[in-house]
């Protein structure tokens, strides 16, 4: 939530995990009619998107981003340590994720912040909330040099029920704290919100939110360092350290953020055409569980079959190569450009440095050979075409982005996260020492972008989900496993031989030096 123009709010939806300020927002509307929001919070249990313009509680359309009130009533007055109190000027809200109960920050201006329970039926407070008060006191941050006293938002952690909170002192001096949500007071000063690599602390953090796989965000305003403003932050909750920001241009003075399951309108599926180098060797639509051990030419499909074909240094390159339904045994031979398909051809195409990127290009539903060479960015698909698209060091990440059984050209350029997927789109998400993942992960018939992140086991599905699963001695193996249409996370585990399938299931099969090709 930010600024737009002409002072009004504006309602932007944010992809995190897309570092391009020209692809990471989407604008909700045009404006939520209102100029007085400064806290969003999600509610899952009903799915809507609440809000607080000055002292007046509401909920925002997520098609429009209109503000509606939940009553007539502001969230009105009360008493407690410091007497008689109008709640007019809200700045932070989250829900309790145990209780279920709405907590706002009211920013009394000179004296210390005040923590309020809300009725979400009334849009009122709860009187008597805090042991008989109605409202407890946010104890301030003392130090050597400064005191803070300006709560700018809270965010309830769903892991533990803590309730963290960005506090500082008209945007600067920037603190995260942990607080007791019963009496106001602080259990931990986790200390001033700072950048490593920078080497500086990072000031007016005016949102804070918990994200749906429990990463803690940020976001800057626009009250103190230009290089800092209109900028959304990840934060380790642990030491209050925060780098690699991403920019932030539809609004400006963004002050409000929240995580809810409210994604941009996705059309209603399609028929899911078949991805012919699935993996499936028996036609059952299921990607099955497979390697390939090159020192022996060893093909192992668990409960299937074992086959030798190939040698050392051949790549494996399995797919449908006749349009029967099940993948074909094949390997590419890099120095010679052999394709050699198990019972049904032999061809020459390619040469040595040539990387092969097999795929059904035209759609007929039997799968093309083809090779991409990285020095020149060529795309040679045989009997189809020869473009260029890429350059030197892109690794080539063809998919079926589109979703009409036709494989795309596309690369994925590590040092700056492009994906640049030839006609049809250009998107930065991930980095270097990231694995591509491309795939159907959302069973919507059409491949998306992600990336494996071996130093930390993320599996990040732009638009889709942000999971940990696996380490860095794991190869991502994404696949479908259960025949649902979806594609399911997976790792292998070469060292000891363990497929580990998200939630499906975990077994042994191969061992140190294998491929898995499931793909």
């Amino acid at each position: 939530m930010g600024f737009g123009s002409g002072d009004d709010n504006l309602l932007i939806l944010v992809d995190p995990y897309d570092f391009n300020p020209d692809t990471n927002e989407t604008n909700i509307g045009t404006s939520t009619g209102t100029d007085g929001i400064e806290t969003i919070a999600y509610h899952n249990e009903s799915g809507l998107l609440y809000t607080v313009n000055y002292d007046r509680l509401g909920i925002l359309d997520q098609a429009t981003g209109l503000f509606s009130p939940v009553s007539a009533d502001s969230i009105g007055a009360g008493y407690g340590a410091h007497g008689y109190k109008v709640f007019y000027d809200i700045d932070g809200m989250s829900f309790h994720p145990y209780t279920g109960i709405l907590y706002v920050t009211f920013r009394d201006h000179g004296s210390n912040d005040l923590l309020i329970q809300v009725d979400l039926a009334t849009g009122q407070h709860i009187p008597g909330a805090f042991n008989g008060d109605d409202y407890a006191v946010m104890e301030e941050v003392v130090t050597a040099d400064y005191t803070l006293k300006d709560i700018d938002d809270i965010a309830f952690d769903p892991s533990d029920g803590q309730m963290y909170a960005s506090i500082n002192n008209s945007g600067t001096h920037n603190h995260l704290v942990i607080y007791d949500p019963s009496d106001g007071s602080i259990i931990t000063d986790i200390g001033h919100t700072y950048c490593e690599i920078e080497g500086e602390n990072i000031n007016d953090i005016e949102g804070l939110s918990f994200g749906c796989d429990g990463t803690l965000w940020g976001l800057t305003g626009n009250k103190t360092i230009i290089e800092q403003n209109d900028r959304l932050w990840e934060i380790d909750k642990a030491n209050a350290t925060l780098c690699t920001p991403r920019l932030l241009t539809h609004g400006t003075d963004y002050e409000a953020i929240t995580c809810g399951y409210f994604g941009a309108a996705h059309p209603s599926p399609s028929p899911v055409p078949a991805i012919i180098d699935s993996g499936d060797y028996d036609g059952d639509g299921t990607s099955d569980i497979a390697i390939f051990r090159e020192s022996s030419g060893l093909w192992a499909i668990r409960g299937l079959t074992r086959s030798y074909f190939g040698t050392l240094n051949d790549r494996p390159v399995s797919a449908d190569y006749d349009g029967d339904g099940t993948a074909d045994i094949a390997i590419f031979r890099e120095g010679s450009g052999l394709w050699a398909l198990r019972e049904i051809s032999r061809v020459y195409f390619g040469s040595s440095g040539d990387l092969p990127v097999p795929g059904d290009y035209d759609g007929d539903g039997s799968c093309d050979t083809g090779i991409f060479r990285s020095p020149a960015g060529l795309w040679a698909i045989r009997g189809l075409t020869r473009t260029y698209f890429g350059r030197s060091g892109d690794t080539p990440v063809p998919g079926y982005y589109a979703g009409d059984g036709s494989k795309a050209i596309g690369i994925f350029r590590a040092g700056s996260g492009l994906w640049a997927l030839r006609g049809i789109s250009r998107i930065y998400f991930g980095g270097a020492g990231d694995a591509t993942i491309s795939g159907d992960y959302d069973g919507m018939g059409s491949w998306g972008v992600g990336i494996f992140r071996p130093s930390s086991g993320l599996w990040a599905i732009r638009d889709v989900t942000r999971r940990y699963f696996g380490n860095s001695a794991d190869q991502p193996i994404p696949a479908d496993y259960d025949g649902s249409l979806t594609d399911d996370i997976g790792i292998f585990r070469s060292s000891s031989g363990l497929w580990a399938i998200r939630g499906i299931s975990r077994v042994y099969y191969g061992s140190t030096g294998d491929i898995p090709v499931t793909r």
